[in-house]
C-alpha cells in the first residue's frame, strides 16, 4: 500500500513539473536571452550596444513585439562591461531625425545609428505568437562588419491581450495638459503632498537620470491604483477625444506587472464608477508624479 501510495505521489509530481516547465520556462526566457547576448557581446568585446525593433511573426502584434524588446533591454541594463543605449533616447533619435521613415530599412537605420551614438552593435529580431506565451528569435549584429555574433532563440512570457487592447489599444501618453478635474483631484498644492513623496523628489540621488527613473519606477508601484482613477476620470469627462493623445498613458510605466496593474484598473475604472481619490495627499502625489515624469522626460528622454 505504501508503494502504491509513493508511487501515486511520484506520478503526481511528476506530472506537476511537466505541466509547469513551459510556464517556468517562459518566466526565465528573457533573462536567459539577454544572458546570452551579453556573454557574445564581451566575448567579441562589443562595449555599447542597443536592442532595436523586433519583427511580429505568426500572430503576434506590435504590444508584443514592444513587450520583448523592453524586457530584453531591462535584463541587459546594469552590465558592467557593456554599455545599454536606452530605447527611449534610441527613438528620440530617429525621430528628430526621422531615420524611422528613412530609406534603407533596418539595416540603412542600424548603421546610422551606430555613427550617431557610437554603437558597436545592435540586437533585433523576429517575435512569434504561441498562446500565452512568444517564441523570441533575437540577433546580436556587429554595425562595422555586418557579423552576426549571436542568434538565439527563447520561449518568452507574453501579456494578457485584454490588458493591453479594447479603448486603449494603441494610444500613448499624453503631452498636453488636460481640462481641470473634479475638487477632490485639484492639486492642492506641494504643501499637502505626501511626506515619503517629498522625502523621495529631496534625495533623488543627485537628480541622476538613472536615479529619477528608478524614482519614478517605485512612486508608479505605489500610486498605479490612484493613477489609474486619475485617467479614468480624464477619459470620462464631457467632450474627451483622444484626438487629443500623442501618447497612450501607462506606457510610461517601466515595469512590465505595474503596467499590467494599471491597464487593468483603468478598465475597471472606465468601463464603471471612478471612486474619488482617498484624501487631498493622495491627489497631490499623483499630480507630483505626473509632473516630475513630464521633467524626466524633457531632462532625460523618458519615452
Amino acid at each position: 500500500m505504501e508503494n502504491k501510495g509513493l508511487k501515486i505521489t511520484t506520478g503526481l509530481a511528476a506530472a506537476c513539473a511537466f505541466v509547469l516547465l513551459p510556464a517556468l520556462a517562459a518566466a526565465g526566457g528573457y533573462e536567459s536571452l539577454s544572458a546570452q547576448i551579453l556573454k557574445s557581446a564581451e566575448a567579441n568585446l562589443i562595449k555599447k550596444i542597443a536592442v532595436l525593433e523586433f519583427s511580429a511573426k505568426g500572430g503576434a502584434g506590435r504590444n508584443d513585439t514592444e513587450y520583448a524588446a523592453e524586457k530584453i533591454g531591462l535584463h541587459l541594463a546594469g552590465s558592467k562591461t557593456t554599455a545599454l543605449i536606452e530605447r527611449a533616447l534610441l527613438a528620440r533619435v530617429m525621430k528628430e531625425t526621422r531615420l524611422a521613415s528613412a530609406s534603407g530599412g533596418m539595416g540603412g537605420r542600424a548603421e546610422s545609428l551606430g555613427h550617431m551614438l557610437s554603437l558597436d552593435a545592435v540586437v533585433t529580431g523576429v517575435v512569434f505568437a504561441d498562446g500565452e506565451n512568444l517564441k523570441v528569435l533575437a540577433r546580436l549584429i556587429e554595425l562595422k562588419t555586418g557579423r552576426v555574433l549571436l542568434a538565439a532563440e527563447a520561449e518568452a512570457g507574453r501579456l494578457p491581450p485584454e490588458l493591453l487592447g479594447g479603448d486603449f489599444a494603441g494610444m500613448e501618453p499624453p503631452e498636453v495638459p488636460f481640462p481641470a478635474l473634479p475638487v477632490e483631484w485639484n492639486d492642492p498644492g506641494p504643501s499637502a503632498a505626501r511626506a515619503d513623496l517629498r522625502d523621495a523628489l529631496a534625495d533623488n540621488e543627485n537628480r541622476s537620470c538613472q536615479g529619477r527613473r528608478r524614482l519614478l519606477a517605485r512612486l508608479n508601484s505605489e500610486l498605479v491604483d490612484a493613477k489609474a482613477r486619475y485617467w479614468a476620470l480624464k477619459m470620462k469627462e464631457p467632450g474627451f477625444s483622444r484626438a487629443g493623445l500623442k501618447r497612450n498613458p501607462g506606457s510610461e510605466i517601466t515595469d512590465a506587472g505595474v503596467k499590467a496593474r494599471f491597464y487593468k484598473s483603468l478598465a475597471e475604472y472606465f468601463g464603471g464608477g471612478v471612486p474619488a481619490a482617498r484624501d487631498t495627499q493622495e491627489a497631490a502625489a499623483v499630480f507630483k508624479l505626473l509632473k516630475m515624469e513630464k521633467q524626466v522626460s524633457d531632462e532625460c528622454g523618458l519615452y
